[in-house]
This record gives C-alpha cells, structure tokens and sequence, in this order.
C-alpha cells in the first residue's frame, strides 16, 4: 500500500522516498521507488509509460502495470496512510530484529561464544530501546503488512 500510495501522490516522493526506501525489503520495489523519484524531480511528474519502460526486466513491473491503472488515493489519503503505516512497520520491523536477534544469542550461548552472546545482547537492548520512539533509525527485519496492494513476494519490511 505504501509505493501505491506514492505513486498515487507524487508530491508526497520528494519528501517521503528516503524514509520508505529504508522500509521495502524487495530490491524491485526500492528500483521502482526510485524510478518514481527521479522522474519526479527531472519532469516533475511519474508518467507512467516512463516509468514502465524505467521498469522493463523488473521483477515487479506485472504489478506496476496493474497498479497504474487505478489512483487509490488521494494526496491527503496517501499522506494519512504513510503517516499511519510507517510507524508500524518500523516497529514491525525492530520487533523482527529483536526476535532474531534472541535466536543468534540462544545460540551464541549454545556454543559457549559468550562474548558474542553478550554483544548480540547489547545490540537486543538497543533494539528494543527503539520501540519505544517510533522516529529512531530502523534496523533491518523482514514484517509483512496484511494491507499492503505491493507484490507479497517483495513486501515491505
């Protein structure tokens, strides 16, 4: 939902694309966004056949020619949707990396690598500091969002 969201309010791309690039786990959906982006600042519009043939040999280019097809949203619905998804996939997104995280500790211990474990300890905790603002930098992990309108395959994180 989130790059259809953006492609359906261009205006929103110069000032969202580098906080979403961080969030979409799928190369293919990171390409598009910047395709959008680039088109945006060089003609000051995504046109869509541009962004097509930008897409060609993507992965996710099936996807794209559906979703230009229909505008979803509105600029002051896109820029609610952002304002509402964001957050949570960034705390999707450090929850993910705290539970990984548990599991590389379990197993550092597992192995007796306490120096390890205590590191990926300490990387843990300052994950989950995290949770509790949602402006802070977010760490890699891999959440899915059930509302999403991009490629399941190459959701966001």
């Amino acid at each position: 939902a989130v790059l259809g969201a953006l492609l359906d309010a261009p205006e929103l791309l110069a000032s969202r694309t580098a906080e979403v690039q961080d969030l979409l786990t799928s190369p293919d959906l990171r390409a598009i966004l910047r395709s959008a982006s680039r088109l945006v600042v060089e003609r000051g519009r995504v046109e869509a056949a541009a962004l097509l043939e930008m897409a060609e040999g993507n992965g996710a280019v099936g996807w794209l020619e559906r979703r230009l097809v229909v505008q979803r949203y509105t600029v002051s619905q896109a820029a609610e949707l952002l304002d509402e998804a964001l957050p949570r996939l960034r705390r999707n997104i450090r929850e993910q990396r705290a539970r990984a995280l548990r599991r590389d500790i379990l197993e550092a211990r597992r192995l007796g690598d306490h120096e390890r474990a205590d590191a990926l300890s300490r990387e843990q905790m300052a994950v989950l500091r995290g949770d509790a603002s949602e402006s802070d930098a977010t760490p890699p992990g891999e959440p899915s969002d059930e509302t999403s309108d991009e490629p399941s395959e190459a959701g966001l994180r």
